[in-house]
């Protein structure tokens, strides 16, 4: 145990008698259904648990059922229609620490570049790039709040690997690793103070400028924003080419400060230039997508069309509208004919292109609430549960009656996965979901009741199965799609054999051969 680790204790009073089987999970076990089991003591299940200063959401599993924890002095939402209880460790000094972090990589094959992703960053694979030494170590800063975070490095900007110094490691859930970090006082804590001539740029920067930069708010006002870390930065302001306009904070979440200017439109040319000035004691730091330098360089300074940004804005019924996401096959089944049978030549394509492909098990759960395949350690993602669009109109009434005014839907259209993301077919729902007539009687039933539907479409990617895919395959470069993708220089074997790597061949999404960027 870590010097700065605390015991806490967690008991579960089950609402009936008998034996039990109680189990622990949460934020501090990656959600581990059977890692943590409480012990009966008479008809009081208990355990003791090591925890970091933090706060970490948890629940109990009672018999296979997650139940909330009743006596949690605070409660928030799980994203499922429930909520999970909440436990404090530690006081608000330690748990809202921020801790320098180094961490340092050396690569195995040559790189040209090593960028890090994480929670810490959402993901981002392109926002946190590693610098190189002379040794051929690449190393970055972090400045981390306490807790505990997960990771990958990717090598040059298409290979994702763990990190083979990290303490622990868990399953990624795509066949490979994905390493943790825990953040606790083992790392020197680093204080931010105003006035005191230095500002932290790591983690503030972003390459491009977007929508935490500049955004159209209504018709007639445009917001500007900016962001420190708390307490490190005097003032913020925004600069135009003849205006100086300070920002004020809105918003702080412990690590970072937020800082905005709401200006009307009638005030702005129709295409502009801007950028942020940091200023601390008697140091000035001026950010635009050069990053940050001592020196304003005008022709760098972030863009903006107002045009552009009226594209932007919502319309009122997202602003004010309750949002029901919907994951398809998982929401309710109310066609058994249209249950998937697997009968379609993509589950069945001894040539595919990759291995994996061709030793999936697709299988369809016919016991709806037979949960198992999506819990534990190694969660199928291989099953079905044929839930459909007829599912949820038959439950059309019952979202209206919670107040539902918008069904945001996961993809629909046909695809060999449950969900949808490795497109095929863009002008088709998937038969295993409906008909496209069944879905647009579908959407007029919505309407009718006052409801907006929204579908994910992701373009970004596509399956395999995909026709622009295809005919590049068969073409190459004599193909219009070809540009369509990333390829890696060298021609697909004829005969595609167990040892076929497609990232090798091609860019790939997590690595995977099924997703294509």
């Amino acid at each position: 145990m870590h010097e700065d680790q605390i015991k806490i204790s967690f008991s579960y009073k089950p609402l009936t008698g008998g034996e039990h089987n109680v189990f622990l999970t949460g934020d501090f076990n990656n959600w581990e259904p059977d890692d943590i089991k409480l012990i009966n003591n008479s008809g009081i299940y208990e355990t003791e648990v090591k925890l970091s200063p933090g706060k970490y959401a948890y629940k109990y599993i009672v018999d296979g059922i997650y139940v909330m924890d009743e006596s949690a002095s605070e409660i928030i939402s799980d994203g499922l229609g429930g909520f999970n209880s909440v436990i404090t460790v530690g006081d608000d000094k330690e748990i809202n620490a921020v801790h320098r972090i180094i961490i340092t990589y050396k690569p195995d094959i040559v790189v040209t570049s090593v960028h890090i992703a994480g929670s810490f960053n959402h993901w981002n694979r392109s926002s946190d790039e590693l610098e190189p030494d002379i040794y051929g170590n690449y190393s970055i800063r972090l400045f981390l709040k306490t807790g505990e975070y997960h990771y990958k490095f990717l090598l040059n900007g298409n290979i994702w690997t763990h990190d083979p110094n990290a303490e622990k490691r868990i399953n990624d859930g795509f066949g490979g690793l994905e390493s943790i970090l825990k953040v606790d006082s083992r790392f020197p804590t680093v204080e931010f103070n105003r006035n005191d001539n230095d500002i932290t740029t790591f983690g503030i920067y972003s390459s491009e400028q977007n929508f935490r930069h500049t955004q159209l708010i209504d018709e007639e006002q445009v917001e500007f924003r900016a962001k420190c870390y708390k307490n490190d930065v005097a003032k913020i302001f925004l600069l135009t080419k003849s205006k100086e306009i300070p920002l004020k904070i809105y918003a702080e979440n412990g690590l970072f400060e937020y800082y905005s200017v709401v200006l009307p439109i009638s005030k702005l040319e129709e295409e502009g230039s801007f950028c942020f000035c940091y200023e601390d004691g008697e140091r000035k730091l001026f950010y635009n997508s050069a990053g940050f330098n001592e020196e304003r360089i005008e022709i760098l300074d972030f863009k903006y069309c107002l045009n552009e940004l009226k594209k932007s804005v919502s319309p009122d019924w997202v602003k004010d509208g309750i949002i029901y996401q919907i994951f398809c096959d998982r929401f309710f089944n109310g066609s058994t004919d249209n249950d998937p049978d697997f009968s379609e030549w993509y589950y069945n394509d001894e040539n595919s292109l990759s291995e994996a492909v061709r030793k999936r098990k697709y299988k369809l759960i016919k016991d709806w609430f037979d949960c198992s395949p999506l819990s534990g350690k190694n969660p199928d993602h291989y099953c079905f549960y044929g839930g459909d669009i007829k599912g949820v109109s038959d439950k059309i009434d019952y979202l209206a009656d919670l107040g539902v005014s918008i069904i945001y839907f996961n993809p629909l259209c046909q695809a060999e996965s449950n969900h949808k993301y490795d497109t095929m077919d863009y002008f088709k729902i998937d038969p295993h979901f409906g008909t496209n007539d069944e879905f647009r009687d579908f959407v007029k039933l919505c309407h009718e009741k006052g409801i907006k539907i929204i579908v994910d479409f992701a373009f970004n990617h596509t399956g395999i199965e995909f026709f622009a895919f295809k005919d590049a395959v068969e073409n190459g470069e004599k193909s219009e799609y070809y540009s369509w993708y990333e390829w890696k220089g060298k021609p697909l074997p004829e005969v595609i054999t167990d040892d076929f790597v497609a990232s090798e061949y091609y860019q790939c999404w997590w690595v995977i051969p099924r997703y294509l960027i």
